[in-house]
């Protein structure tokens, strides 16, 4: 990414019995760096929320088994990008967004 930034986008995604990625919805991005307008941190978390959702789309997961029969699930997992640069890396929180299918009343955690 242009700006030398990294990010570590947070997904909520809804697998099929098929392990076929039914929903995907970026709950958190987190960037590697504060030292953006926030119109600018805005734009860059949207760009890779959009590349985090892409790769995903195309990801095959082996579903979840109760006696021998493949079902659906829910997973929650990161997806990181890394800017070139070497060094340590700082994530700075972005804003929290629950998938829209999440049960009501059902705590919202990741990690």
């Amino acid at each position: 990414m242009r700006f030398g930034v990294g990010a570590r986008v947070m997904l909520h995604v809804l697998v099929d019995a098929q392990g076929i990625a039914e929903r995907i919805h970026p709950c958190q991005t987190s960037l590697t760096s504060g030292a953006l307008s926030d119109s600018d941190a805005a734009r860059v978390r949207r760009a890779f929320e959009a590349s985090a959702v892409r790769a995903v789309a195309r990801w095959r997961f082996s579903p979840a088994r109760i006696d021998g029969q493949p079902m659906g699930g829910h997973l929650v997992f990161p997806v990181d990008f890394r800017p070139v640069e070497e060094g340590p890396q700082v994530l700075v929180p972005g804003p929290v967004d629950p998938p829209p299918w999440h049960p009501v009343g059902e705590p919202h955690q990741h990690r």
